[in-house]
């Protein structure tokens, strides 16, 4: 879960600090330590792979997502995490968790794609039980 201090966004965990922060190890931030020669996203070939993309902007990402029910802004980033709008059918008590739960969740499908060398692999979120969940 999220929370506030006097020096900003503070999470409860290493991870959400790290995502929030956009210090996640993104190919944009890879590239721009020169780690990398190119910060494109091997995933969909179309964007820098910053956190913003991995976590919101990627199309897999962008359509977990809606079909959970959580719309955002186009200008919205990782940095504004604890600001997306809840919708009904979740919990108040666990929102944050839960955002935080499908970010990690994210990245880690990001991680195993990558991982296929030569192929993009097919996510596989269980996306159908997210789907009937929210039908029923």
């Amino acid at each position: 879960m999220l929370q506030r201090n006097s020096s900003g966004l503070a999470p409860r965990s290493t991870s959400a600090w790290l995502l929030v922060n956009d210090r996640i190890q993104s190919k944009a931030n890879l590239h721009r330590r020169h780690v990398l020669d190119e910060a494109s996203c091997d995933l969909c070939g179309c964007d820098t792979e910053t956190a913003t993309h991995l976590i919101f902007d990627w199309p897999v990402a962008s359509s977990f997502w809606a079909l959970i029910g959580i719309q955002r802004q186009s200008t919205f980033g990782v940095r504004d995490v604890h600001t997306l709008p809840r919708p009904s059918h979740i919990p108040a008590a666990h929102f944050g968790t839960f955002v935080l739960l499908c970010c990690w969740h994210l990245w880690k499908q990001r991680t195993a794609s990558s991982s296929v060398k030569g192929a993009r692999a097919k996510p596989d979120y269980g996306l159908d039980d997210c789907q009937a969940k929210k039908e029923g």
